[in-house]
């Protein structure tokens, strides 16, 4: 009879379980189409980046460390 009860409170408790873990699995992708990621494009390199890497309002900040500026001319080039 313990052991019936054991079971059945295990039971239970996985339910538990698995419902809270699919509730808030659902809730995080309505908030992604509610507030979604702001992307912006890069002039450079036409790759989507969040706010966050971006140096400029241009240029992400991949680009940002291949430019590199001639000791010669002061002419700044992209390295590839």
């Amino acid at each position: 009879m313990v052991v019936d009860r054991l079971i059945e409170a295990s039971a239970v408790g996985g339910i538990a379980a698995m419902w809270a873990y699919f509730t808030l699995k659902s809730y995080k992708i309505c908030e992604q189409i509610v507030f979604p990621t702001q992307f912006l494009r890069c002039e450079e390199c036409r790759n989507y980046f969040t706010k966050e890497l971006f140096s400029t309002s241009e240029r992400c900040k991949f680009c940002e460390l291949k430019d590199i500026l001639c000791d010669k001319c002061s002419e700044h080039f992209l390295d590839n």
